[in-house]
């Protein structure tokens, strides 16, 4: 597993005033959190491992988790005051903001994972052997997701024009391999966890995200009003996440075990899962430039139509308070 980032990085400069919490200090009272959590994702782990090694607990916490099939639909539950706590990834939590700036009511309070090595696009080696090759060919993506913003990145690298762009919709990474099996679909960005499967069906690596100089960013996000009522909480909340990540890094087979026992997923796809990210507690001037970038390209490409500055939607006051 890459080592955890105990860094703070110095939370940001001018304008990125907020309003969360993370401290150290154990609770005498327990206060609830309901977390929305993507099933299978580095915050379902995080977030299992917590309850069961009682790390919440210790913090005075009650968290009542609930899984779901994306991050964002943990930020819809949380707008519609389902959760009070969430996650979401860069692109997609860029495009959120965007389409919806003036009645996005939630806040970025910590970053707590990075990674450049999360995904490899995986070919079809009868269809393709070479990247210039993928040009006509059909490149599978889900919608919404950071997927887009990797083909896009794809093509540019590879001078692919758009009449040459062949993209095909998919609703999840197991029908994307099997299209991609099959033929239907020439190329994947298959996440770690699902590079075993891939290998075993005989399809082949072409490019890593380190080739196309790319990473992805995960973050929590909670609403306004909860960061306005419950800073304490948030505090706990993010002490508890920091102690958990210490465990898991120090612990990485007694974590796959844990996740395991309680989730669908294979051990050794939990491992293969966190060996390829980074697990961190921080935002820093590198995660708001790494947002900027990316809400320029969406910008530019038309994905939403105003601007806007990712300082107003980020709120670490929590982590400034947490040391």
């Amino acid at each position: 597993m890459k080592k955890i980032k105990k860094v703070i990085a110095g939370i940001v400069c001018m304008g990125l005033l907020v309003s969360f919490t993370g401290c150290g200090k154990t609770k005498k009272e327990d206060h609830t959190i309901r977390l929305g959590v993507y099933t299978g994702g580095v915050d379902h782990f995080q977030a299992v491992i917590a309850e069961e090694q009682g790390f919440f607990e210790q913090h005075g916490l009650k968290v009542e988790i609930t899984e779901f099939a994306t991050g964002l639909n943990t930020v819809d539950a949380i707008v519609t005051d389902q959760e009070d706590i969430g996650l979401i990834t860069d692109y997609a939590g860029i495009n959120r903001i965007g389409s919806t700036r003036e009645e996005c009511n939630v806040k970025i309070i910590a970053r707590y994972s990075t990674t450049d090595s999360f995904c490899t696009l995986y070919v079809n080696p009868e269809l393709i052997t070479k990247p210039e090759e993928l040009a006509g060919q059909g490149v599978g993506t889900i919608p919404g997701t950071f997927l887009d913003y990797f083909n896009a990145v794809l093509f540019e690298k590879e001078n692919i024009s758009s009449d040459q762009q062949n993209l095909i919709n998919v609703d999840s990474e197991q029908t994307a391999l099997g299209i991609l099996s099959n033929g239907e679909a020439a190329a994947y960005w298959v996440t770690s966890a699902a590079v075993a499967k891939a290998d075993e069906m005989g399809l082949t690596p072409l490019l890593t995200m380190k080739d196309l100089d790319l990473s992805m960013d995960a973050y929590y996000v909670a609403s306004d009003s909860f960061l306005k009522e419950g800073e304490d909480t948030a505090e706990a909340f993010l002490a508890a996440i920091a102690d958990t990540q210490q465990w898991i890094e120090e612990n990485p087979t007694e974590a796959a075990a844990i996740v395991e026992k309680k989730t669908h997923m294979l051990a050794e796809q939990v491992k293969a899962s966190l060996e390829a990210t980074d697990l961190v507690l921080d935002f820093g001037e590198d995660s708001k430039e790494h947002l900027t970038r990316m809400k320029d390209w969406a910008l530019q490409n038309g994905n939403f139509e105003e601007d806007f500055a990712v300082s107003d939607f980020v709120d670490t006051t929590a982590l400034e308070s947490f040391k």
